[in-house]
């Protein structure tokens, strides 16, 4: 009898409450659910929106270590590279210094060269003098074509024809 009298007293209660009062309250305790439950979705997609940039930068970080492991990659082959320059540019300055003595022992030993021989001859040697200075040409080269342009030794044969 007590349970139903404590009911009884609740209902009492609550009869005593105005409908207003109560739906205000409602009212009250929806809008307070809604605006945790907008909470709740502005911080869920603020923390989608952090997941995915922390992603992205992941990515970017990883695409930049791949980069710079490919760039060092790069600079070992073209190390390698400037190196077998190197060697073919000593190559090559060896051809044309032997190729200038060559010509000019000829002429020399003919005592004559033709005009257009002496042309490309003081072409290569100007050349040889240009790209390979820091080589320091060859002392003996020099005095070989300073000898093929003493016209009393040397005589330039024909016209360069153009």
């Amino acid at each position: 009898m007590e349970s139903y009298q404590n009911t009884q007293n609740v209902w009492d209660f609550l009869s005593g409450i105005p409908i207003g009062t109560i739906v205000a309250w409602v009212i009250v305790i929806c809008a307070i659910i809604g605006f945790l439950c907008a909470v709740l979705i502005k911080l869920y997609k603020a923390f989608e929106k952090y997941k995915e940039v922390k992603d992205m930068n992941e990515k970017y970080k990883n695409t930049l270590e791949q980069q710079g492991e490919q760039l060092n990659e790069i600079s070992g082959k073209v190390d390698k590279l400037l190196d077998c320059l190197e060697v073919q540019r000593k190559i090559n300055y060896k051809q044309v210094r032997l190729s200038i003595v060559r010509i000019c022992n000829e002429a020399i030993d003919k005592g004559e060269i033709s005009a257009t021989q002496h042309k490309s001859l003081m072409e290569m040697y100007d050349e040889y003098i240009e790209s390979f200075a820091d080589m320091k040409p060859n002392g003996y080269v020099h005095q070989l074509v300073n000898m093929v342009n003493d016209k009393d030794r040397v005589v330039i044969i024909g016209k360069i024809v153009e």
